[in-house]
């Protein structure tokens, strides 16, 4: 019995990293596509139904990518900055 709930709560919690992860980085993935593609991918507003997983999971990939690439940029240009302006 112990097995079988703990697997229920391992699937539930698998779903809902999942989900807050997608949540988390689709939108900056989105935006840096539609910047890189010039607007053309991902698609329009009304067919965001019909993206396949993998449309998804790139996009997701790109958003993590992008937020990573951002906390790098600004963990080595941020001590720089804060000296010129405290100067």
């Amino acid at each position: 019995m112990e097995d079988k709930v703990e697997s229920v709560l391992g699937f539930l919690g698998f779903v809902l990293r999942q989900l807050a992860f997608e949540a988390i980085f689709f939108w900056p993935g989105w935006a840096v596509l539609k910047v890189l593609t010039l607007g053309r991918y991902p698609r329009l507003r009304g067919q965001y139904l019909n993206l396949d997983y993998t449309e998804i999971t790139l996009i997701v990939f790109v958003g993590v990518l992008s937020v990573f690439g951002l906390v790098v940029l600004a963990a080595k240009f941020w001590p720089e900055m804060v000296q010129v302006s405290s100067t």
